[in-house]
């Protein structure tokens, strides 16, 4: 039996663009840059590369061959620079293992270079230039992927997660791997695909609620029709100042066995009339801060408009000038990234008074740095490992301090991380319940950890890099007209 030599590989980070602070090297190395057999020895039982390496362990005709894992944080644009050394990374162990019977890659489907608005189909379109266009290849994506024309044309299949918070990776990788290994054997797909000029907040990219709930129900009826092989929607994030900006419908049917245009349509149409449902009222800091005083006991969980998993940078201070004006008479638990305020408590040591300024640094375009005064309870190193929604992964966050003011509490990293995670704030021997509030930096992800242990939740917005009024961008790029930014009184296909 010939054996199928088979490269894969994962180039995973999502961008927001609006954010000032550049992706470079060392953000990979920090969350994970691996090759060759360290993916395998890593991987085999995690997220999309674990479904993918045990879909194939199942043949008998495969060797597959790892070429890189590189992952980071959400952030602003990869810098050119680092944009190349990773394309020239992949493109050069695709060219060092050929000859190919396929590939098999996972991307985020949203990241964005300096150099490149659309990178993974960029890298696509590379790969089959060492490849050729005769031998498969399939990729998954998350849900809030760009979906655009070169990575339709460059890839023979696409599949994206199911749920938001993310807890289907391991699934989309063995679904991606399993069509992909038809297509090893001769299988052919014909494609639906349908570009939406719809973008929406992300917190209410929630798969546990309507409309996401509603809308992915829908997907799955699709998936069950005769002769279709596979469904995704890709509500895209909407921090994106990229051409072809939209959501995406992708369906995929047997040769000739079914129509997927019409279904992605079906889907297209009815995502489109409940678009609105996807505009939620949210509370302002002040509003928020006052409904935790009502409380009488228990934690409130809010989430506000400088989420570090949408790319923001962690270091907006509106958040913190309203907790500090209201002086609330309970305990509050606000998370900063800034390495200042971090040299700062190394400096004056555990138990210690410390005064500076914190936050405002990075994004400095809707926030400026604020004064603090407290002691340095803690400092801890902050490298630990999670095995949260987006499966088990290793985190270093730096050096980790907290500071206390009063009923004001502030933990502080140096480095980005999922301050979404209950682990992060035990690790800094801080325990959430605790707290009459915990502000933390996530639209959606927090949920899956939080959701059973918070008696309330708030989602608040100020303005911010992750802010859900969506006006609030200065969008260059993007193709017009675009719903919400422009009035649009009927979807045409």
């Amino acid at each position: 039996m010939p054996v199928k030599r088979i490269v894969l590989g994962q180039l995973w980070q999502e961008q927001n663009t609006f954010s000032p602070v550049k992706t470079v090297l060392e953000d990979f190395e920090q969350f994970g840059l691996y090759y060759g057999d360290e993916i395998i020895e890593r991987f085999s039982g995690v997220n999309e590369l674990g479904g993918f390496i045990t879909a194939l362990n199942a043949r008998k005709d495969t060797r597959i061959i790892p070429s890189i894992r590189a992952w980071s944080w959400p952030k602003g644009n990869v810098s050119p620079v680092t944009y190349k050394f990773l394309k020239d990374e992949i493109t050069g162990r695709i060219r060092k293992a050929m000859p190919l019977e396929g590939v098999l890659f996972s991307f985020h489907g949203a990241m964005v270079s300096d150099s490149q608005f659309d990178v993974e189909g960029d890298i696509l379109k590379s790969i089959r230039e060492e490849t050729g266009m005769d031998i498969p290849v399939a990729i998954s994506c998350d849900l809030h992927a760009n979906i655009t024309h070169d990575m339709l044309k460059y890839a023979d299949y696409i599949e994206g997660y199911h749920t938001c918070p993310h807890v289907d990776l391991f699934r989309t990788g063995k679904k991606a791997a399993l069509i992909f290994s038809e297509l090893l054997d001769g299988a052919r797909l014909d494609t639906g695909f349908v570009k939406l000029p719809l973008i929406t907040p992300a917190r209410a990219h929630d798969s546990s609620r309507h409309p996401f709930k509603t809308l992915f129900g829908w997907l799955e009826e699709i998936e069950k029709e005769p002769g279709i092989k596979g469904a995704s929607l890709f509500p895209v994030q909407p921090w994106l100042d990229v051409p072809q900006l939209g959501w995406s419908v992708i369906v995929y049917a047997e040769k000739d066995c079914a129509d997927p245009q019409a279904a992605a349509e079906k889907l297209a149409k009815r995502a489109w009339d409940i678009k609105d449902d996807f505009f939620l009222d949210e509370l302002t800091p002040e509003q928020a801060i006052e409904d935790a005083g009502r409380m009488e006991k228990g934690l409130m969980v809010v989430s506000d408009s400088d989420a570090t998993t949408a790319g923001a940078p962690g270091d907006n201070s509106i958040m913190l000038e309203a907790v500090q004006k209201a002086a609330p008479g309970f305990p509050v638990l606000l998370c900063f990234i800034d390495p200042d305020i971090i040299k700062a408590c190394v400096k004056a040591g555990k138990g210690n008074k410390i005064s500076g300024l914190i936050g405002g640094k990075m994004d400095n375009i809707y926030s400026s740095p604020v004064s603090i005064s407290g002691t340095v309870t803690d400092i801890v190193d902050g490298r630990f490992e999670i095995d949260g929604h987006i499966g088990k992964n290793y985190f270093d966050m730096g050096r980790m301090a907290v500071i206390q003011d009063g009923n004001i509490n502030i933990l502080v990293a140096e480095k980005n991380g999922p301050f979404y995670e209950p682990t992060v704030y035990r690790n800094a021997g801080l325990d959430p319940l605790d707290y009459r509030m915990l502000v933390v930096k996530s639209p959606v992800g927090f949920r899956y950890a939080f959701e059973d242990m918070a008696d309330s939740i708030g989602m608040i917005q100020h303005p911010g890099l992750s802010s859900s009024d969506l006006g609030l961008f200065d969008f260059k790029n993007i193709p017009r007209p675009l719903y919400p930014l422009d009035s649009i009184k009927e979807l045409k296909i």
